[in-house]
């Protein structure tokens, strides 16, 4: 540039630097969000959404636009807000499973200036599994016993997760009813997914239940049978003795009962049983068979109840003619 006087006809150059930089530009990351959860179970965690300033100079009145969702998809699951209105600035999301069923929804934030410069969009995508796990029954279930005693098998339930697999860790509760109680209120479940109790009855005789619980997870309820513990149930049987075991012979191996796996051994059928018909167990004896414990070993361990005295009633009957041997129920 130059500067001329024009009293005196002199000039002179003067030199200017002319710098042009970028504009202002809105910058999101992440630019997609995924949510997963499942469909009736808890909400996902909230998700964090950086805005900052990609061009020069600086970004200011930044502003959430109406979230737009996926076309015929339920709207009002996602909520959106903005800690600041100058970059850098954090968008936080969160996902509501609420009603929403298994399936994939979308959804996408616009974020804008006062300034008048190009928007960003922010994607979002929720990914709902099918179901929210569950807890169901393996042992212990629909037993019999005396009232205000313990049952003679655990009651064990696993919980498992949507995709039908065991959870681990996961606390169960358990809620005896009508005057039931157990030792520990709550107990975790093992590397199967298994958790476990004992149960002893209430005071009255009848049905009673005792409910399984794990977080947000359809309750899982056991059922059971009380009778009274007056003796008299079985011939010659001493008043006040507790029920270890009552023997269906629905299995082999049931109610804590264990067998050697004895091919002598087998679960038949006898409607003149008086306690487990129509199920009976049949013992057969080998041709040549002159005593021992052997060949059939179907048995049960009782040294947990540490007890002092034992009452045993059984029913036996010879097995039909040609098959050597007895049957018991």
């Amino acid at each position: 540039m130059v500067v001329t006087d024009p009293a005196s006809a002199n000039s002179d150059s003067v030199r200017v630097r002319f710098t042009l930089s970028a504009p202002p530009r809105i910058g999101v990351s992440p630019a997609t969000v995924a949510f997963a959860a499942a469909s009736g179970g808890a909400n996902p965690g909230a998700a964090a959404v950086s805005v900052t300033n990609t061009g020069g100079g600086s970004v200011t009145g930044l502003q959430l636009g109406t979230i737009a969702y996926g076309a015929g998809q339920p709207t009002n699951w996602l909520t959106a807000t903005l800690n600041g209105t100058t970059a850098p600035a954090t968008i936080t999301l969160r996902a509501t499973v609420g009603a929403l069923t298994a399936g994939l929804y979308t959804a996408s934030v616009p974020v804008s200036s006062a300034l008048g410069i190009p928007s960003q969009v922010v994607n979002v995508n929720f990914t709902l599994s099918g179901g929210q796990g569950a807890i169901v029954g393996l042992l212990g279930l629909n037993q019999n016993g005396f009232t205000d005693s313990v049952l003679p098998q655990q009651v064990v339930v696993r919980v498992l997760d949507a995709n039908s697999n065991p959870v681990v860790g996961a606390t169960v509760g358990w809620t005896p009813g009508q005057g039931g109680s157990i030792v520990n209120a709550t107990t975790v479940t093992d590397n199967n997914g298994e958790a476990k109790t004992s149960w002893r009855l209430g005071p009255a005789a009848g049905p009673q239940t005792l409910t399984a619980t794990s977080g947000g997870l359809t309750p899982y309820v056991v059922n059971a049978v009380g009778s009274s513990a007056n003796g008299g149930n079985y011939p010659g049987e001493p008043p006040g003795f507790t029920v270890i075991s009552n023997r269906r012979f629905d299995a082999k191996v049931e109610d804590g009962w264990l067998d050697r796996g004895d091919a002598n051994f087998s679960i038949a059928t006898d409607a003149s049983a008086p306690i487990s018909a129509p199920n009976v167990g049949q013992s057969l004896f080998p041709q040549g068979f002159t005593g021992g414990r052997g060949p059939i070993n179907t048995y049960r361990v009782i040294g947990q109840y540490n007890r002092k005295q034992m009452y045993l009633s059984f029913w036996f009957k010879l097995s039909p003619t040609g098959t050597e041997g007895l049957r018991t129920g």
